[in-house]
């Protein structure tokens, strides 16, 4: 099975912003199929 997870912030009138991965999950675990970074920012 897989499933597309999405997570963000919406303030109306003023910004949003979100992240998401695709996931594939299976009998034996789960594989992330996304390969971007999720890090915001970097210090």
């Amino acid at each position: 099975m897989t499933f597309h997870l999405v997570a963000g912030v919406l303030i109306p009138g003023e910004f949003g912003c979100g992240a998401s991965a695709s996931v594939r999950v299976t009998a034996t675990g789960c594989e992330v199929l996304t390969s971007l970074p999720l890090q915001l920012f970097e210090n």
